[in-house]
């Protein structure tokens, strides 16, 4: 069970809630080996009905707070679903210091999004195997 506090105004509460709630990330690999600190930690960021990836601010997306990397971020369909998705990459010797250590740890893609002419973040997370 994963409990999160969310502090929002009444005006903008549903929207907020939808994309805290709502954002589906996929990181991949799914096993992190920690001694491994060369190439990148791709996440997948898919953000609920209503909401487009193409809208997400690229330069705020950052993966347990370390920033994505500028190049590249493509829109795609990673999970075949039907419903864009935005895949950003991050550098992985800078994540891997991040990650709590144990077998499995819990990773946080969040950011901010452009929708109705307000700027709004989003976040969600995806549980990875941790390779000692």
């Amino acid at each position: 069970m994963i409990e999160k506090t969310i502090t929002t105004t009444a005006e903008s509460a549903s929207d907020e809630l939808r994309l805290l709630t709502g954002t589906i990330v996929d990181v991949d690999p799914d096993t992190i080996n920690r001694q491994n600190k060369n190439g990148t930690i791709t996440a997948y960021i898919e953000l609920p009905s209503g909401f487009s990836a193409s809208a997400i601010d690229k330069t705020s997306i950052t993966l347990n707070s370390i920033p994505a990397n500028a190049e590249p971020m493509t829109i795609g369909d990673h999970d075949k679903d039907g419903i864009p998705d935005l895949m950003a990459k991050f550098e992985r010797r800078a994540v891997i210091p991040t990650i709590p250590a144990g077998n499995t740890a819990i990773l946080t893609v969040s950011g901010t999004v452009l929708y109705n002419g307000k700027t709004i973040s989003f976040s969600g997370e995806d549980k990875v195997k941790i390779k000692q």
